[in-house]
């Protein structure tokens, strides 16, 4: 209590004699206007910065960081701006290591994993340049690295030596206003890097700010530049959704300005054509995968993408006029999209595809690890754009065959769900039975009691620890 005392009282004692140093007309706010305080900020980032100041280089807190602490949240990530090059940096910290080629950023490693990435302050792109997603390590000074930010919200700095944030772009009365602003003309930042139309979505639907009109229309207007984003950095971007514990809230923000068919086409194609009933189930799903991320568990990426890819069994409505006629009769379920009709698909293109489909063997031997079947490739395909990494493509295959024998396993036959649990371990049971929940998949109470209770455990190495290679028929509504 004492330190935390001494700490903000040295902060309402010094005086802010920095301002002159920097160039530009910035808005300076004073600590007693805004909530950041040093208390609230990782250690390590501050002894970063400090030694940064104390060899005569400007560093300031920056970007998501100081948003988060001005909006009283737990930031995820502390970064820092400064004025040193990687170069300088590196030499003034021994535990550092340079990255990156577009964008060279230096990464300060401490105990524990923790990293505190630095970058240099960096110039604003020239907006005649015709090339979108260009070089961009052209260094500047504070006020122009502010303005290259992507949003007013996240172009505020925070100096822990005077504690002022520094205003260059008005992220302020953002904040205050509840808004989402692109900084600069919308149009060109858009062309400049078509990944900031899916940040001005995200950080609207995180923290529940409205998306300022003209950024809006430009967004929904560029939207097709989203195709020139390569794939790996679609990837990037849709990993940080999956775990933000806001997915459902983003991906309808996505979904409702027509964004999706940029980035998942075949799934915005069929939720379209489900309507706004069918869809209805499917973000439901999504609300199930976002309790399951804040309630602490930990899922791996192929849930999510299981999630996504099994079809919508969709009720059809009743008529009023012909409830009393249809009152005996069984609500009609049509299937909008199986996996069994994906396959299908694919065998009618062409793909040589067996009619056995086989559950794949695990192993962690180093030459089977970039081994995955045709299968795999094809369910893959379904989220191109977006490719995923090989070992999702797998994991996927062997969830989405482990639910099939689940489901179609006979209530009679003890044994045969004793087999199935056998063949699995300890992991891939959890993701079993949190998928069974999100898609809705009706399990009896003996069912799910032998899933409970009966698991493999340990690491799964080599040949002996193989499952069982099973085979099944893939038959039209199957999945």
């Amino acid at each position: 209590m004492k330190k935390v005392e001494k700490e903000v009282k040295e902060e309402k004692e010094i005086d802010c004699d920095n301002d002159a140093k920097l160039p530009g007309d910035p808005k300076i706010i004073l600590r007693d206007d805004h909530k950041v305080s040093r208390k609230n900020i990782d250690v390590d980032a501050l002894k970063v910065i400090r030694r940064l100041q104390s060899f005569g280089y400007q560093a300031f807190l920056v970007g998501g960081g100081v948003r988060d602490l001005l909006l009283d949240k737990k930031p995820k990530d502390f970064d820092v701006s400064t004025s040193a090059s990687p170069e300088d940096i590196r030499d003034l910290f021994r535990n550092s290591r340079i990255i990156g080629r577009r964008f060279k950023l230096v990464h300060v490693y401490f105990k524990g994993g923790k990293i505190i990435e630095l970058s240099t302050f960096r110039a604003t792109t020239d907006s005649e340049a015709p090339e979108t997603l260009a070089h961009d390590n052209t260094y500047g000074d504070a006020e122009s690295d502010a303005l290259r930010r992507d949003l007013t919200i996240n172009g505020l700095f925070y100096n822990p030596e005077d504690f002022t944030v520094i205003d260059y772009v008005g992220g302020m009365d953002d904040l205050a206003a509840k808004i989402v602003r692109i900084i600069g003309d919308p149009d060109v930042r858009f062309k400049e890097d078509p990944v900031r139309i899916i940040r001005a979505i995200r950080h609207s639907a995180r923290i529940g700010f409205k998306i300022e009109s003209n950024t809006k229309k430009s967004l929904v207007e560029n939207a097709e530049l989203l195709k020139l984003v390569p794939t790996s950095r679609l990837y990037e971007e849709v990993n940080k959704d999956l775990f933000s514990g806001t997915l459902t809230a983003t991906f309808t923000s996505l979904f409702e300005h027509g964004l999706t068919k940029f980035i998942f086409p075949n799934l915005d194609e069929y939720l379209r054509a489900l309507g706004k009933k069918g869809s209805k189930m499917f973000f439901e799903r999504l609300e199930k995968l976002d309790n399951l991320v804040l309630s602490g568990k930990d899922p791996l990426n192929e849930l999510f993408f299981c999630a996504f890819l099994i079809g919508h069994f969709v009720e059809e409505e009743i008529e009023p006029e012909k409830e009393e006629t249809s009152a005996n009769q069984a609500p009609i379920k049509y299937l909008c999209q199986s996996q069994s009709q994906l396959l299908k698909s694919m065998e009618d293109a062409g793909e040589d595809l067996s009619s056995q489909f086989k559950l794949p063997p695990v192993s962690q031997r180093r030459n089977n690890r970039d081994r995955i079947s045709n299968t795999a490739r094809q369910i893959g395909k379904w989220f191109d754009p977006v490719t995923l990494t090989k070992r999702e493509k797998a994991a996927m295959e062997r969830l989405l065959v482990l639910r099939f024998r689940l489901l179609t396993a006979s209530e009679d036959n003890h044994e045969s769900l004793s087999d199935i649990i056998d063949s699995i371990h300890v992991d891939e049971k959890n993701h079993l039975l949190w998928l069974m929940d999100v898609v809705k998949d009706e399990l009896n109470p003996l069912q799910k009691r032998i899933i409970s209770g009966k698991a493999k455990s340990g690491k799964r190495k080599g040949r002996d620890r193989r499952p069982p290679t099973n085979t099944f028929v893939v038959k039209e509504g199957n999945f």
